[in-house]
C-alpha cells in the first residue's frame, strides 16, 4: 500500500513538472542557426575573413526568423548576421569590401546619377555592411522630400535615427528633416512630439518651417475655459441604462482634418469648422449600431485604415474621398497570413513603411502572439511574424508602438520584441512577468499537479518609443521599463509606476499615470507633477509641452515644463467625456453621443437659403438652419428630400437627419394609440425606441415587442411595422407575425429572399422552416442554388421542414 502511494506521489510530481514546463514562455529558437554562428566565430578567430563573410552572407539569405541567444536577449539569425558583418574588424571589412564594394559602388553611382531610388534601395538590402548604406539612406531621404514624397522618406530617416552612437549634430539634422516630412503629411501631433525631441535651439529654428508647411497644425491649443466651437452629433445614438456614456472612438488628425469611426461609419471632419468632409458606412445599412469594443484607426499616406471591433476585420478607405478601397474580415486576414487557429486582434494598429501592423492573439490552448503587416493601399498581408507563446493562462494583452524605424511589441507574455518595418524581429528580451509568479504551497505537504500562473495586474498595457528607448508598461508586469532600441538592453526600471500607464512623451522620458497621480518618468526615477480630480475616462493627448487628460470630472491640462496640473474644462453635460486630440487650435473630444471641439467658434450670419446655411462654415448657422427645417415639419419635406442627394456630405447628412425626425413624428402620432401601458412596462421606453430615427434601435425594440405573448393586439402594431423604411425592421416584424400564425408579412419575407444580403436570407429561411407551410416551398427552392454556403444550408433545412 505504501509503495502504491509513493508511486502515485511520484507520478503526480512528474505530471506537475511537465505542466510547469508547458506553462513557460516559448520563443522560436533555432539550434542550427546557433551552430552556424558558432562556426562563424571559429572562422573569425582563425582570421579566415573571406570564409566568415561568405557564411554570414549566406545566413542573411537563409537565416529565417528563428531566434538565437545573444547575451541577455534573443535575436533572429539574420539580424545577428547583419550585426556581425557591421562589427567586422578592419581586416574583415577589407574582405567584405572585396565582395561587396564594387557592386555597392555601381548601384550607388547609378542611383545618384539617374535619380533611380530602386538602385539605392537594392544597395541597402543587398550590401548591408557597406559604408555606402548610410549615404544611400541620406540621399533617398533628401530625394524623396524634394519630390514631395514624405511618406517614402520617413522610413529612411527613422533608420538613420536608429543608428548607434549617432553624433548630436546629425541627430538634430535628421529630426529636422523628419519634422519637414511629417509637416508635409499634415501629421501635426507627430510634428509636435518630434519638435519636443529637438534641442531648444534647433526647435526655435525648425518650428517656423513646420508652421509654414502646415499653418493650421501649428496653431496652439485654446486657453482653458474655451467654449464649444462646433459639435457633430450622432443622430442614431441611443443611450442605454447599463452603459450611458461610453467613449469608443480613438480619433487621429492630419493638421486640417479629424478622422474617426464608431464601427458603423468612418468620417473625416474639418478641424476648424466641424463640417463633414466625407462619411462612409462600414457595414450594410446606414444605421448606427453601438460598437462592441474600441474603434481604432490608422492613418497611412493615402489610406484611412479602420480596425473594426470584435471579429469584423479591417476596412481601408481613400483618405481624400472616403471611398472604400478594400475590406478584409478577420478570417480573411488570418488565411492570408497562414494562420488557421482561432484568434482575435488585440491593441491598436500602427503604420510603418506603408504597412499597418497589428497584433493577433490565438485562442486555443497555446496563447500565441503574432504581428501581422497589412498593406495599407491594398489590404494584402505583407508579412506575419510569430513572436512568443505560452500554454494556458489568461489571454495576453499585447501592445504595439512605433518610432525611429522600429516596431515595438509588448507581448503580455513576459517578452518584448523590436521589429523592422519589413517584419523582421531584430531582438527579443524577457521582462519580469506576473505570469512567472507561482502559487505558493499551502500547508506541510508539497503541492501536486501544475502550478497556476498568476493573472496579470489590472492595467491596460502601454508603450512609447522615445529618443532611442522603448518605454513599456506591460499588462503582465509591475513598473515601467526603458529598453535601448539598438540592442534591447535594459536602460532603466521605475517601480513607482507599479500599475499605471504611459500617457505620452516628456522632455527627458515619458509621462505616466499611477492611479490619479501624474508622474514625469526618466531612467533615473519618477517625480510628481500633480493629481487628477478623478480617474482617467478616455485617451489623453500629449505634445507641445502639454498634456490633456480626460477624467470623469472634466479635462485636466498638465504643463510639463512648469510641472503643474490644472482643470482645463468641464464636460458638456449633453455629451460627457471622451478621447482627446489637440490640433489646429482645437481640443477635440470624441464622446459616444457626439464629437465636439473646444476653441474659438466661427462667426457667421444666415443667408435665408436653406442649402447655403446647411453648408455654412459656422456651426451655429448650420444648427439653426437644420432646426428651422425641422420646425417647419411636413411643409419642408419636399425641399429637404431633395437636399438628401446634395453632393456636399454635410448638407446631405443634415437633410437626412431632418427627414428622420419628420418620419419619427409621423410614427409617434400613428403608433402612440396602439401601445398599451402593459407593453411599455415590459419593454422600457417602447414608444421612443420604436419610433427612433436609427433603424437598429427600432429593430431591437421590435424584437422585445415580438417576445410579448398572449396579447393579440401586439399583432396590430407588428403589421404597422411591416412598412418600415428599413428592410431589417420590416423583415423582423414579418418573422414575429409568422411566429404568431399571421401570414400578413409573407410578401416581406419573399422580398428578403430575393435580396442579396446573407443575414436577411438566412433569417427568412429559418422562419419558414419553423413556421411556414408546404405552399412556401416555391419561395425556398431558388435559394438552394445560392452561391453562399450559409444560404444553401438554411434553404436545405427549410425545404426538408416544409
Amino acid at each position: 500500500m505504501a509503495g502504491r502511494n509513493l508511486a502515485w506521489i511520484v507520478m503526480c510530481a512528474l505530471v506537475g513538472a511537465d505542466a510547469r514546463a508547458q506553462e513557460r514562455l516559448y520563443l522560436p529558437l533555432d539550434p542550427q542557426g546557433s551552430e552556424s554562428l558558432e562556426q562563424v566565430d571559429k572562422l573569425l578567430a582563425r582570421e579566415q575573413w573571406d570564409r566568415a563573410v561568405s557564411e554570414l552572407d549566406l545566413l542573411l539569405v537563409q537565416g529565417g526568423d528563428s531566434l538565437v541567444e545573444r547575451g541577455d536577449s534573443f535575436v533572429t539569425v539574420r539580424a545577428e548576421a547583419r550585426r556581425r558583418l557591421r562589427a567586422l574588424p578592419p581586416a574583415g571589412r577589407a574582405a567584405y569590401a572585396l565582395v561587396h564594394e564594387g557592386p555597392a559602388r555601381r548601384l550607388f553611382d547609378e542611383g545618384v546619377h539617374t535619380a533611380d531610388p530602386q538602385r539605392l534601395e537594392r544597395l541597402i538590402s543587398e550590401h548591408v555592411a557597406s559604408p555606402l548604406v548610410e549615404r544611400a539612406r541620406n540621399v533617398l531621404a533628401s530625394n524623396y522630400l524634394e519630390r514631395a514624397e514624405p511618406g517614402a522618406a520617413l522610413p529612411h530617416l527613422d533608420a538613420l535615427l536608429a543608428l548607434e552612437d549617432l553624433p548630436a549634430p546629425d541627430r538634430e539634422r535628421l529630426l529636422s528633416l523628419k519634422v519637414w516630412a511629417l509637416s508635409m503629411l499634415g501629421r501635426g501631433g507627430e510634428v509636435a512630439r518630434t519638435l519636443d525631441a529637438l534641442s531648444p535651439e534647433a526647435r526655435e529654428h525648425v518650428a517656423p518651417l513646420a508652421a509654414r508647411l502646415h499653418p493650421a497644425a501649428a496653431r496652439p491649443a485654446p486657453p482653458a475655459g474655451a467654449p464649444v466651437a462646433w459639435v457633430r452629433v450622432e443622430a442614431g445614438y441611443y443611450e442605454t441604462e447599463d452603459d450611458p456614456r461610453s467613449a469608443w472612438s480613438f480619433p487621429r488628425a492630419d493638421g486640417s482634418r479629424l478622422y474617426l469611426h464608431d464601427g458603423s461609419h468612418a468620417q473625416a471632419l474639418d478641424l476648424e469648422t466641424g463640417r463633414v468632409l466625407w462619411r462612409t458606412p462600414l457595414r450594410e445599412g446606414e444605421g448606427f449600431l453601438r460598437p462592441a469594443g474600441h474603434c481604432r484607426l490608422a492613418l497611412a499616406e493615402r489610406r484611412v485604415v479602420c480596425l473594426l471591433p470584435g471579429d469584423e476585420g479591417m476596412v481601408g478607405l481613400d483618405r481624400e474621398s472616403g471611398k472604400l478601397s478594400w475590406r478584409a474580415s478577420l478570417t480573411e486576414i488570418k488565411q492570408r497570413a497562414g494562420l488557421e487557429l482561432p484568434g482575435h486582434f488585440s491593441g491598436r494598429p500602427e503604420v510603418v513603411g506603408g504597412v499597418v501592423a497589428l497584433t493577433l492573439v490565438t485562442e486555443h490552448e497555446d496563447r500565441e502572439v503574432h504581428v501581422v503587416g497589412v498593406d495599407a493601399l491594398t489590404g494584402a498581408v505583407r508579412w506575419r511574424v510569430f513572436v512568443a507563446s505560452q500554454t494556458g493562462g489568461a489571454p495576453p494583452l499585447p501592445y504595439l508602438s512605433q518610432g525611429e524605424g522600429r516596431l515595438v511589441c509588448v507581448t503580455g507574455l513576459g517578452a518584448l520584441a523590436a521589429l523592422s518595418p519589413q517584419g523582421e524581429i531584430l531582438w527579443v528580451v524577457r521582462y519580469p512577468s506576473q505570469r512567472d509568479v507561482r502559487r505558493q504551497p499551502q500547508g506541510p505537504f508539497p503541492q501536486l499537479g501544475p502550478e497556476q500562473p498568476a493573472g496579470p495586474p489590472e492595467r491596460d498595457p502601454s508603450a512609447l518609443v522615445r529618443r532611442g528607448f522603448a518605454w513599456v508598461a506591460p499588462a503582465d508586469a509591475k513598473g515601467v521599463f526603458a529598453y535601448r532600441l539598438g540592442d534591447g538592453s535594459l536602460g532603466g526600471r521605475i517601480d513607482r509606476v507599479e500599475r499605471g500607464r504611459i500617457l505620452g512623451a516628456s522632455a527627458e522620458g515619458v509621462l505616466a499615470l499611477e492611479g490619479v497621480q501624474i508622474l514625469r518618468v526618466t531612467r533615473e526615477g519618477a517625480s510628481a507633477l500633480g493629481k487628477l480630480q478623478s480617474p482617467l475616462a478616455g485617451r489623453p493627448w500629449v505634445g507641445g509641452g502639454h498634456a490633456y487628460v480626460p477624467t470623469a470630472a472634466g479635462l485636466t491640462e498638465v504643463d510639463l515644463e512648469q510641472g503643474r496640473a490644472a482643470n482645463y474644462a468641464a464636460w458638456d453635460p449633453r455629451f460627457g467625456s471622451g478621447s482627446v486630440w489637440v490640433e489646429a487650435g482645437r481640443v477635440v473630444v470624441a464622446a459616444g453621443r457626439a464629437t465636439y471641439a473646444l476653441g474659438q467658434p466661427l462667426a457667421g450670419e444666415a443667408s435665408g437659403d436653406a442649402r447655403a446655411d446647411l453648408a455654412h462654415r459656422a456651426c451655429s448657422v448650420r444648427d439653426a438652419a437644420q432646426g428651422a427645417l425641422q420646425s417647419a415639419g411636413e411643409a419642408a419635406r419636399a425641399e429637404v428630400s431633395a437636399l438628401r442627394r446634395d453632393p456636399d456630405p454635410e448638407v446631405a447628412l443634415r437633410a437626412a437627419e431632418v427627414i428622420g425626425e419628420l418620419d419619427r413624428a409621423v410614427r409617434v402620432v400613428r403608433w402612440r394609440p396602439l401601445i398599451k401601458d402593459a407593453w411599455a412596462r415590459q419593454v422600457p421606453d417602447l414608444l421612443n425606441r420604436l419610433t427612433h430615427p436609427n433603424p437598429y434601435v427600432r429593430l431591437l425594440a421590435l424584437r422585445s415587442l415580438g417576445a410579448i405573448q398572449g396579447d393579440p393586439a401586439v399583432a396590430t402594431l407588428l403589421r404597422e411595422l411591416l412598412g418600415d423604411d428599413d428592410p431589417q425592421v420590416g423583415l423582423t416584424a414579418a418573422i414575429a407575425l409568422l411566429g404568431r400564425g399571421d401570414r400578413a408579412g409573407l410578401p416581406v419575407i419573399a422580398r428578403a429572399l430575393e435580396a442579396d444580403g446573407v443575414e436577411g436570407r438566412v433569417a427568412a429561411l429559418t422562419a419558414l422552416a419553423e413556421h411556414g407551410e408546404a405552399a412556401d416551398t416555391s419561395l425556398v427552392r431558388p435559394c438552394l442554388d445560392d452561391r453562399r454556403p450559409a444560404v444553401r444550408a438554411a434553404a436545405a433545412v427549410a425545404a426538408l421542414g416544409l
